[in-house]
């Protein structure tokens, strides 16, 4: 192999996919838990209710007394760690526990 000088596409699927495997192996090794509060709360949120939007988490979870984009970190977080997922975007976005 030899030395590149510039990025290219496959250094970043090589980066995404090593941050994809840790991220997992991380779920797997802590078990249920992500290692994140406010994920964690989410997490057991979307498995006790099955289906939630954006505005129900920070309503139910959160009772509105946390910033949007602490919501959308931890959700992005449990979605990085295998533990969660969505359909749609942005405020229509409906989340599950995986």
């Amino acid at each position: 192999m030899h030395a590149s000088e510039t990025i290219e596409a496959r250094h970043l699927e090589a980066a995404s996919a090593l941050w994809d495997y840790s991220a997992a192996s991380a779920a797997w090794a802590f078990g249920q838990n992500s290692g994140n509060a406010d994920a964690d709360k989410i997490h057991r949120h979307l498995k006790r209710e099955g289906r939630a939007t954006k505005s129900d988490i920070l309503r139910e979870v959160f009772h509105c007394n946390k910033p949007k984009s602490e919501v959308n970190e931890a959700l992005a977080y449990l979605r990085s760690c295998g533990l969660a997922n969505f359909e749609g975007n942005g405020k229509a976005e409906t989340w599950w526990a995986i």
